[in-house]
């Protein structure tokens, strides 16, 4: 049984990073293109996210190009001129900061609690989008179920008297503000304000986690 639907609030955070993640990655595919503009099929996900993967991505980047350019100068260290000055690379410092820019994103989703591998990030065409999966699986994931049939039964009695509060609330019989008159052992982690004038009160999705605890999840 659904204990609670997705925090909207959370999801539409998720969403936005998210959305700024695929703008970010589009624009460092783009310099990736000016970069190797004489073979654009190296420029794929897989090379990014090995860019992104990578401790170091200045020397990467060097190697790949100096392979994608076929130089080799014979009698001079090519380890050391690739990690040199001589080394002339279209929209090097751009590409540099904007992989180092989309880690920090990456990191940040994770913080969310919310992962979504940037491979699936791309659609039918080849773009980086919001695809159907990503909103998918966010919604599921905002979603919280009860475990097995006695937490369904402890659901169902206090999703009865929740109804009960708002009905007796909406009545103006209870001081909505004062949830103590009406708790002998509920509180704010099992039913919480809507912040509404009618149906003030709802179920909290964690609340199996904190006062409820004490019910298996087995």
């Amino acid at each position: 049984m659904i204990i609670g639907e997705p925090d909207k609030q959370q999801q539409i955070q998720v969403t936005d990073l998210y959305n700024e993640i695929c703008i970010e990655a589009s624009s460092l595919e783009a310099y990736l293109q000016m970069m190797f503009a004489e073979n654009e099929q190296l420029i794929n996900i897989d090379f990014l996210s090995e860019l992104l993967d990578s401790s170091n991505p200045e020397t990467l980047l060097r190697s790949k190009w100096i392979n994608h350019k076929n130089i080799n100068i014979p009698g001079v260290d090519m380890v050391k001129f690739m990690n040199s000055d001589l080394l002339e690379i279209p929209k090097y410092e751009e590409i540099l900061a904007g992989i180092n820019y989309l880690k920090e994103l990456l990191v940040k989703a994770q913080s969310l609690k919310f992962k979504f591998s940037l491979q699936k990030l791309v659609d039918a065409e080849g773009y980086f989008t919001l695809t159907e999966e990503f909103h998918n699986q966010l919604h599921e994931s905002g979603i919280v179920y009860t475990e097995n049939e006695q937490q369904n039964q402890v659901l169902q009695a206090i999703t009865e008297l929740k109804d009960a509060i708002n009905k007796v609330c909406n009545l103006g019989l209870l001081p909505v503000n004062n949830l103590a008159n009406i708790s002998f052992r509920f509180d704010r982690h099992v039913l919480k304000r809507t912040n509404q004038k009618f149906n003030p009160f709802e179920l909290n999705p964690r609340m199996f986690y904190t006062t409820l605890r004490h019910i298996p999840k087995v």
